[in-house]
């Protein structure tokens, strides 16, 4: 991954044990679309796979196995909604 990008990888509990939601984002951190508001995050989705293959990285390793590989390769259609949410900050 050069320089010039930036990768985000957000994490939700889903519900159901050991399943998170995913989200996974490939920024460009020059170009158009900054100044655009409001500004469309759905257009930077990826796959975790992606993120990894780019990064050399390995993420999500304690899910099980078949999960992880599943969740990685999948690119989310669109952002959660977040309305009513509670978000904690992971230091």
């Amino acid at each position: 991954m050069s320089a010039d990008t930036l990768f985000k990888i957000v994490i939700k509990d889903s519900g159901v044990q050991g399943r998170p939601d995913v989200l996974a984002f490939i920024y460009p951190q020059i170009g158009p679309g900054y100044t655009i508001k409001p500004y469309n995050h759905e257009r930077f989705l990826t796959s975790v796979d992606e993120i990894e293959q780019l990064t050399g990285l390995d993420f999500l390793t304690t899910l099980a196995d078949d999960v992880e590989k599943e969740i990685e390769k999948n690119v989310a259609r669109a952002i959660w909604n977040v309305d009513g949410c509670v978000f904690h900050r992971v230091v």
